[in-house]
């Protein structure tokens, strides 16, 4: 029974890291700033897995998504962090609320509080990630400086964006499918 419980949780992990691949390639251009829905899974997962597996599911799809559109460089784990600390924060502020009974998701301050947070995170992380990504491949700096304030607003418009849709469908999930109790992920 144990290992059915874990080929069942890899292959809800692998649906989800295929879904964030496939919303990554669908971006929405704003100059040079792209909006994607990506971190759709994270959120969803994030709200029904718990932590180990929302990390797995943004660190692999990311690690996808950089080697099909950049190939290896020296920088590839730089790109890696900012998914996964989205994924750790709405986990760890989604467990904390499931521990409590509740669903950081039925707590419309505090999921988008939690949310948007987390979005102003990641894209400190990403552009300190192309700051080193300049310094090092040696592009100009100059870029990174200048698109940073572009990219606070389009995280936060992403953030509420996605967190809107995240909430209807991680609902759907856990009236639909039992199997989406946390309890089977941590």
């Amino acid at each position: 029974m144990k290992q059915r419980s874990l080929v069942y949780r890899l292959s809800l992990d692998a649906m989800f890291v295929a879904l964030y691949f496939v919303l990554a390639k669908i971006t929405f251009p704003i100059g040079n700033i792209h909006l994607t829905l990506a971190s759709l899974p994270i959120i969803i997962a994030a709200l029904l897995f718990g932590v180990s597996d929302t990390i797995f599911i943004a660190a692999l799809g990311e690690f996808l998504i950089q080697v099909f559109s950049y190939g290896f460089s020296i920088t590839l784990p730089i790109w890696l962090l900012g998914p996964m600390v989205r994924g750790l924060i709405i986990a760890v502020v989604a467990s904390i609320f499931r521990k409590k009974g509740k669903e950081l998701d039925h707590r419309p301050f505090a999921y988008y509080l939690t949310t948007v947070t987390a979005s102003i995170v990641v894209t400190a992380v990403n552009t300190l990630a192309l700051y080193l990504d300049a310094l090092i491949i040696g592009y100009p700096v100059s870029i990174v400086l200048l698109e940073t304030v572009i990219r606070f607003g389009t995280g936060i418009l992403t953030a509420v964006l996605v967190s809107l849709a995240a909430h209807p469908l991680a609902d759907a999930l856990r009236h639909y499918s039992p199997s989406f109790s946390v309890k089977d992920h941590e």
